[in-house]
């Protein structure tokens, strides 16, 4: 999914959340209509937190099912109250109760993460809200917001037409007189063969060699003539030495 899109998720789930600052007091329950619905109590939203996390499995814990997930990327965090959570950071494992229904919790969220698999990626709307109740309130942190990340395919148009690039050394081009083998027209009573092959120089570097060969057969005089060309240059089939020594260049003095 593109990042774009991701930040337009991010910035959808995380409205609800700054329209309420305007909304908020001490008497009210500043939350979204969904999770609203779902508490009967009096509440408070305390804290909120917008992210990016990633399903990490299932885990059975005193009897309860809860789903567990790691948080990937912090999208965006507010803080209402004093006591309200702080942001969760890259890195930070969360829980989700699978059990029942959740204060504040719709249940097609619960219904949503029972078909997630471990890998899959949701941006989730993670609230604090404090539940006043007798004889003592009560933190939940329920997700109250959520939006599936679907994969890109495995494979695209673009990543099939583009060639892979290779670690290997590009190999010196062939001396002109030379064409190579899958280009040159083959001719009865030639032959061509080419290899490739790389040794350290002792200097902490590589030496890189390529030999290409090329024999032709003449009928009339039944000879086979081979000639032979190292990293571009003619050399002696025999001594693989160089048949043309390069001439010193002589300083002329006037």
């Amino acid at each position: 999914m593109k990042i774009g899109t991701i930040l337009s998720m991010a910035s959808s789930l995380f409205l609800l959340t700054q329209t309420a600052v305007a909304d908020i007091s001490l008497s009210g329950a500043p939350l979204p209509g969904t999770a609203r619905r779902s508490i009967q109590e009096r509440c408070e939203l305390m804290a909120s937190n917008a992210v990016r996390a990633k399903f990490q499995g299932m885990e059975d814990k005193d009897g309860e099912k809860n789903a567990v997930f790691e948080v990937l990327e912090n999208l965006g965090h507010r803080r209402f109250v004093r006591y309200g959570d702080g942001a969760m950071h890259e890195g930070t494992l969360f829980t989700i109760s699978m059990n029942g229904a959740t204060a504040g919790q719709p249940t097609e969220i619960k219904d949503e993460i029972s078909s997630m698999k471990p890998g899959d990626q949701a941006i989730m709307k993670i609230d604090h809200i404090f539940i006043f109740s007798d004889p003592q309130g009560q933190n939940v942190r329920p997700c109250t917001r959520m939006a599936r990340i679907m994969p890109e395919p495995v494979s695209s148009a673009k990543e099939a037409t583009e060639p892979q690039q290779s670690t290997t050394p590009q190999q010196p081009a062939l001396p002109t007189t030379v064409a190579p083998l899958n280009s040159r027209p083959q001719r009865m009573g030639e032959s061509y063969s080419s290899s490739f092959s790389m040794r350290p120089d002792g200097k902490g570097g590589v030496i890189q060699e390529r030999i290409d060969t090329v024999s032709k057969y003449d009928p009339a005089t039944g000879q086979v003539t081979t000639r032979m060309y190292i990293n571009g240059t003619e050399v002696d089939p025999q001594t693989r030495q160089p048949l043309q020594q390069p001439t010193p260049q002589q300083n002329s003095s006037k």
